[in-house]
């Protein structure tokens, strides 16, 4: 048996050898940008005791690797991002995810809210945009329809009328779901003070955006705070004017809509 076990070591310790070398040329921060994806919290925390930049991006993962070697799905990354890859919290937040082979995906693409949290407090920069559409990590947390992770970072400074390359706010985000109600995230974001007048150059005001199952609460909600229902957009229209011009689009806004809109007395 003895004989047995001390081949059995000699056979492991060149594959640990290896393992360990391997491990060596990984610096700190690439180390967090991985345990980040696997969405390992206790690696990550440990990782920022030891000095990892909680501000660190993506990047890190390609720059020392020949191009050749890179796999498909990254090159496809880094040619949509330029030098301007996404930070490390909205990798925790899930921007891309889907694109990105090295997600832990048994999480629904997101790391932990105990995660995020972490680099919250490790001094992760809640405002940081990413490059290519301009979206902010609030933006990110109200895709997710998290109302605890939106509060950690509107508690830490996150801006709430932040707009994106579009002129989206987080609101607009909010009310814009085909497929699932999110009348409470809307609450949520009017109660701290979200614009709900803000209109975008392209897009128009939120009431113009709302739609999916909770789309009367929504629009109540937004009325209740101030909403403008005979508001005109940058290119003069009005809310009602460009919900019905929007009828012909893929997501057209519910009928019910117009009729409530109408009955609190919208104008075209």
């Amino acid at each position: 048996m003895r004989l047995l076990f001390l081949i059995a070591m000699f056979a492991v310790l060149p594959v640990l050898r290896l393992s360990q070398t391997k491990h060596s040329r990984i610096s700190t921060n690439q180390q967090l940008i991985i345990a980040i994806k696997r969405n390992d919290l206790g690696t990550v925390r440990a990782l920022l005791n030891k000095g990892a930049n909680p501000n660190t991006h993506q990047e890190c993962l390609w720059t020392k690797i020949p191009r050749n070697k890179l796999s498909t799905e990254i090159r496809s990354w880094k040619r949509r991002t330029g030098d301007h890859p996404p930070s490390a919290l909205m990798i925790a937040l899930g921007i891309w995810a889907r694109d990105d082979p090295q997600y832990d995906k048994s999480n629904g693409f997101y790391a932990s809210n105990a995660l995020i949290k972490a680099l919250i407090k490790a001094g992760a920069n809640v405002n940081e945009a990413d490059i290519e559409q301009g979206d902010t990590p609030l933006m990110f947390a109200v895709r997710r329809k998290d109302t605890f992770v939106a509060e950690m970072l509107l508690s830490s400074g996150a801006h709430l009328n932040a707009q994106d390359k579009k002129g989206l706010t987080a609101l607009a985000f909010a009310v814009f779901d085909p497929d699932y109600d999110q009348s409470k995230m809307v609450e949520f974001l009017l109660k701290r003070g979200a614009d709900p007048n803000g209109a975008s150059t392209n897009q128009g005001l939120p009431l113009v955006l709302v739609r999916g199952p909770g789309s009367l609460k929504c629009v109540h909600l937004m009325v209740n705070y101030g909403a403008d229902i005979n508001a005109t957009d940058a290119h003069g229209k009005s809310v009602l004017a460009r919900i019905k011009e929007d009828q012909k689009g893929f997501f057209p806004a519910s009928p019910d809509v117009v009729d409530l809109l109408c009955k609190l007395g919208s104008r075209e």
